[in-house]
């Protein structure tokens, strides 16, 4: 069964401005993430703005494993090839207060919903095997991603 969860995380958070955020929003939305969610890796994204306090707007990116960061195909299309208007317009630009952070997922170590169920099932199922004096998990030959 396919993964259904990544393991990586990008969070990207800002300040704009207020004469650059309805041309930044305009990008941000319509440009940016539909680039990025191309980019071999990238699962989902979602913008969010501050209810209050600072930084004022936040994005998320799930991705299947945080090497996809180091992939050539992100590198092309952030770093190498950005458009003309994440040249004017970018968060590197036009954001004060820029921060992008990658992170790594650490817990639960299955991303994969179906295998804690399966993994649940096969050890309740062989638990009559301990009072028969056997090891599931050698039977399985160990449980490992």
């Amino acid at each position: 069964m396919a993964k259904t969860r990544g393991t990586g995380l990008l969070m990207v958070w800002t300040d704009i401005d207020p004469e650059f955020e309805a041309e930044f929003n305009q990008w941000y939305d319509e440009e940016h993430i539909a680039r990025l969610l191309q980019v071999p890796g990238f699962l989902s994204a979602g913008r969010y703005v501050a209810v209050k306090g600072a930084l004022k707007y936040l994005a998320m990116y799930e991705l299947e494993d945080h090497n996809v960061l180091r992939s050539t195909a992100y590198l092309d299309i952030v770093k190498y090839q950005p458009s003309p208007q994440r040249a004017k317009t970018g968060t590197s630009r036009i954001g004060r207060n820029f921060l992008r952070t990658a992170y790594r997922q650490i817990f639960p170590v299955h991303t994969n919903p179906i295998e804690h169920v399966n993994a649940g099932r096969i050890l309740t199922h062989f638990a009559g095997f301990r009072r028969l004096k056997l090891d599931p998990v050698s039977l399985l030959g160990g449980l490992s991603r």
